[in-house]
């Protein structure tokens, strides 16, 4: 009863809050009002790299997509367009894309932007990552990867004649053209690459896309339209727009952060259910299909969780905890595939495929634990408290007394000393597109993509049903094999999902981001304030 005192206390308090700073919010003069927008970002810190090969870390994608084009882009509709390309195709048959870029588009700096810079964003991923969906299906790229700096030129199925480039596969490929609209793929000059290296050498990046960067603090970042854009290409009416990094209760407590020029993009998992009511309420809410996930990662370089079904029952006991203070059951998940991708099962079902930890395997679990303290970190700008406290009582249960996270505020250390085995547990989230999802599974485990996923993406099981899943197949089949996979990955205790959520966007009541299409696709920043 106290608890639902002080519940309807806290939601009452955070209204008056609501209401007295959206009474008090003052009107930008009127340039600020047409010209000048702000994206209010809660789910990362300020970016840490503008390589585009970094572009796959949540803090440097928006920022990719301000300063670069893709050779592909995905529309609000769904449907795939470009800005650079004047015609792009996949032929089913010979298994060959062909991309025809237009001629007067230049980078930042006044060179032109040529075939031979797009054709090498494909090569520097291709040298970066050759197991890359798509990528490895390249004709002729192991013998390339292998040549003698072979970023000198192109791999056999990469072919560059005038505007025209030709990328042949070796074998059939799902969504080829889909997998180029990635940030990772992010067009800049060839010039600026060390061919040996792969690495960047310009010390300012020239950008390929609509916005420049004009100035930037520790917390935001101000981007400006450039001056012009040729060939018709649809060009954003945003002349500035700010990149602003808050925490999420800053939307609560601090109301006058969203108004007609701002948006702020979080998602459900940083706010509880009654505090999600009230924003809603209070704001227009852009709320996208639960694409996304929650997972625990557990360390098999520590004694305890070298063993399965110590994996196995440390996720169990930590679900109950999870529940117990206060997550919805009915909300817990297992499987890596949501309700919206085939293979879904539920938690019941997966209980059902996989053997249960005997009362002997708990036993034993906890003495691993008691004997081998377990270690981990949480990054001081995005607290998942609910998951930190499951996980604390987790290890309280199995008799360790030091449980509490340690805090830093470098979220990309976090991963690094996950993968080099001084943390041991590790909170991560990521999501699926609708057009290809067993390839972003495949994409999500490329080897050495990210490392702190190393310890599942190296498991050639694994690897194998992500590949079969990508051959052509009966829907049955396929619903069939992706069911196993998510069976195989609950199973292994290194991965273990426990919820799925949406993405949401608040601005104001009566703003276009009521106009969005409610698709998977992620806006870019801009789009929210076009007309």
């Amino acid at each position: 009863m106290f608890m639902r005192i002080f519940q309807f206390i806290k939601i009452s308090l955070l209204s008056c809050i609501l209401a007295k700073n959206i009474s008090a919010s003052t009107i930008p003069d009127s340039k600020i009002m047409k010209h000048h927008k702000t994206f209010l970002i809660t789910e990362s810190s300020k970016y840490n790299s503008l390589d585009p090969l970094d572009a796959d870390l949540l803090p440097n994608y928006s920022v990719a997509r301000m300063l670069y084009l893709t050779p592909i882009e995905m529309g609000l509709n769904e449907k795939l367009t470009s800005s650079i390309l004047s015609s792009f195709s996949y032929n089913v048959d010979t298994l060959e894309i062909q991309w025809v870029v237009k001629t007067g588009l230049k980078f930042t700096d006044g060179t032109a932007i040529s075939a031979e810079d797009v054709a090498f964003a494909v090569a520097r991923m291709a040298h970066a990552r050759p197991t890359f969906p798509v990528i490895k299906e390249i004709k002729g790229i192991k013998e390339w990867i292998s040549g003698k700096e072979p970023l000198n030129g192109f791999p056999e199925g990469v072919k560059v004649q005038g505007n025209l480039i030709s990328i042949r596969f070796s074998n059939p490929v799902d969504h080829p053209l889909f997998r180029f609209s990635l940030e990772l793929f992010s067009i800049i000059p060839r010039k600026c690459v060390n061919v040996k290296t792969n690495k960047i050498e310009c010390n300012k990046i020239p950008g390929s896309g609509y916005f420049t960067i004009e100035h930037e603090n520790e917390n935001s970042i101000v981007f400006k339209r450039r001056d012009s854009f040729p060939n018709g290409t649809h060009f954003p009416s945003v002349e500035h727009l700010t990149f602003k990094y808050i925490k999420p209760k800053n939307i609560l407590t601090d109301s006058t952060l969203i108004d007609e020029h701002s948006v702020a993009m979080t998602s459900e998992t940083s706010f509880s259910p009654e505090e999600i009511n009230l924003l809603q309420s209070a704001y227009a809410t852009l709320a996208l299909p639960k694409s996304k996930f929650s997972c625990i990662q557990l360390n098999p370089t520590t004694a305890a969780f070298k063993d399965k079904m110590c994996r196995r029952v440390f996720v169990s006991k930590f679900r109950t905890h999870l529940v117990n203070l206060g997550f919805p059951k009915h909300e817990l998940e297992g499987a890596l595939s949501p309700q919206i991708v085939p293979g879904y099962l539920s938690m019941a079902e997966l209980e059902k495929r996989v053997q249960q930890p005997s009362l002997s395997d708990i036993e034993s679990c906890k003495k691993l634990i008691s004997s081998n303290p377990v270690q981990w970190y949480a990054w001081e700008g995005q607290r998942q408290v609910i998951v930190e406290k499951a996980i604390e009582k987790t290890l309280n249960e199995f008799g360790q007394a030091e449980s509490a996270p340690k805090i830093i505020n470098d979220r990309s250390k976090i991963h690094e000393m996950f993968y080099q085995g001084q943390s041991h547990i590790l909170i991560i989230g990521s999501g699926f597109w609708p057009q290809d999802p067993f390839g972003d599974m495949q994409m999500l485990f490329t080897p050495k993509l990210h490392k702190a996923l190393s310890f599942v993406s190296e498991d050639d099981i694994l690897q194998k049903a992500l590949s079969d899943l990508r051959k052509p197949l009966a829907p049955a089949e396929r619903k069939k094999k992706a069911q196993d996979l998510n069976a195989y990955i609950y199973d292994m205790g290194l991965f273990s999902i426990f919820r799925h959520f949406k993405p949401l966007y608040f601005g104001k009541k009566g703003s276009k981001l009521e106009g969005i299409p409610m698709a998977l696709v992620t806006p870019f920043p801009w789009q929210f304030f076009e007309n």
